[in-house]
C-alpha cells in the first residue's frame, strides 16, 4: 500500500505529472490527509494520535478491590479503508465525589483523582498486566444487532484490581484504555515541519501541484459512528499530552489524562433509587463558578481541537501556495465532523421544527 510520502508514491505521480504538463496541466493530488499520513509521521516522530476510552465504576474503599467491564474496539473504518485500533496501555485513577443536593451533579476535585497501579485487565480468562498489553481477539466478542454496525464488534474487557492498600477511603474510579491510531499527533511541535517536508518533496521532484482535495480527513471519521459507546454515551476523547500542554499554555488551566472524568456523563452507577437511571455529570466542584468551569473546560477542548486541526492543515495549504507559486490554491473535500456530543442519543419529540 503506497502513501503520498512514500518515494515510490511520488515516483509514480511524478510520472503522471510530467504527462499531464505536457497539456499544460497541473496537479490536484488528495496529500494533506491525517489519515493517510500518520504511519508516516510515526515512523519519523515516533508519535501518534492516541485516543482514550473511559468509564467509572465503585471502589471498595477499604479493601481497594474494584471490577470495570467495557468495550475495547478492534477497528475504525472509513473511506481510507479499515485500519487496526491498537491498545497500547490501560490505566486507572481512584477518586471521592460528593452529591450536589438537588442537582444531577457529582463533585469531584481534582486533587482526588489519583493513579492507582495495582491493576490488571482481563479479558475472559486470560490477565494482562499493565507492562504487557496484547492485541489479540480472544475474548467475548459484541454482537452486531443491526445491518449497519461494525461487524467486527469489540471484545468485553475488565480493568480490575483483587486488593489494593492504595488510597483508603476513595470509593470510585475512573478506567481508560488507551488507543493507538493511524493518524499524526496534530498538537506535536513536529506536525507542522513535517507537512512542509512532505510538500517539498513534491516540490523537488518538479511535480506542480495547484490544487488539493480532502475527504473525511478530520479525527476520528469512523462510518460505524454509533459503536463507540459505554452506558449509551460516546465514550471515547482524542488526547495527547501535547494536546494537554498546549491547552494549559493557551487557557491557563491544567488538562491530564485523569480530566477526562470531566467528560463523564451517564447512569448514576452509585444510585439505588428509581433516580439511578437519571444521567449524572462531573463537575470540577460543588460552587457554581466550579460547575460553570467544567462546561467551559469540555466548551474549549472541542474548539481547540477543531480549529488547532483546521489551522494546522490550513497553515500547510498557505504554505504550498508559496512553495508551487499558485495564488489561488484551490482545495475541495467532504469535512463532516463526527464526534461526541453529535453521535450520542439525542431525541427531538415534542421540539418545533423549523426550517431554514
Amino acid at each position: 500500500l503506497l502513501t503520498p510520502d512514500m518515494d515510490a508514491y511520488v515516483d509514480k505521480i511524478k510520472v503522471i505529472a510530467d504527462f499531464a504538463s505536457g497539456y499544460g496541466l497541473s496537479m490536484g493530488l488528495s496529500l494533506l490527509s491525517p489519515l493517510e499520513l500518520g504511519p508516516a509521521f510515526k515512523n519519523q516522530t515516533g508519535k501518534t494520535g492516541r485516543w482514550l476510552h473511559y468509564k467509572m465504576g465503585l471502589r471498595n474503599p477499604v479493601t481497594g478491590k474494584f471490577s470495570v467491564q467495557l468495550w475495547q474496539q478492534h477497528y475504525w473504518t472509513n473511506n481510507k479503508g479499515k485500519f487496526s485500533i491498537k491498545l497500547k496501555d490501560f490505566r486507572a485513577y481512584a477518586f471521592k465525589e460528593k452529591t450536589i443536593a438537588n442537582t444531577p451533579l457529582r463533585a469531584v476535585d481534582r486533587d482526588d483523582i489519583v493513579p492507582l497501579h495495582q491493576i490488571s485487565l482481563d479479558h475472559w480468562g486470560k490477565t494482562e498486566d499493565v507492562d504487557n498489553v496484547t492485541m489479540d481477539t480472544d475474548g467475548w466478542i459484541a454482537p452486531s444487532n443491526d445491518a449497519n454496525q461494525s461487524p467486527v464488534g469489540a471484545r468485553r474487557v475488565t480493568i480490575h484490581s483483587d486488593a489494593s492498600n492504595e488510597y483508603p477511603g476513595y470509593d470510585k474510579v475512573l478506567v481508560l484504555l488507551e488507543y493507538e491510531v493511524p493518524e499524526i499527533a496534530y498538537f506535536s511541535p513536529e506536525a507542522y515541519p513535517f507537512l512542509q517536508g512532505l510538500l517539498k518533496k513534491y516540490a523537488d521532484k518538479g511535480i506542480h501541484i495547484e490544487h488539493l482535495y480532502s475527504d473525511e480527513m478530520h479525527i476520528q471519521q469512523d462510518w460505524y459512528y454509533f459503536d463507540h459507546h459505554d452506558n449509551g454515551q460516546f465514550a471515547l476523547r482524542y488526547y495527547t499530552a501535547d494536546l494537554g500542554q498546549h491547552y494549559q499554555d493557551v487557557y491557563g488551566m491544567p488538562f491530564e489524562e485523569k480530566d477526562i472524568l470531566f467528560f463523564g456523563y451517564g447512569p448514576d452507577i452509585d444510585g439505588q433509587s428509581v433516580m439511578a437511571g437519571q444521567n449524572i455529570q462531573y463537575v470540577m466542584g460543588e460552587s457554581t463558578p466550579l460547575i460553570q468551569q467544567t462546561y467551559l473546560f469540555r466548551d474549549r477542548y472541542y474548539k481547540l481541537l477543531n480549529q488547532h486541526v483546521v489551522d494546522l492543515f490550513k497553515k500547510a495549504k498557505s504554505y504550498a501556495s508559496e512553495l508551487f507559486g499558485v495564488e489561488d490554491f484551490g482545495t475541495r473535500g467532504h469535512a463532516s465532523w463526527a464526534e461526541s456530543p453529535t453521535v450520542d442519543y439525542w431525541k427531538n419529540s415534542g421540539l418545533e421544527e423549523r426550517h431554514a
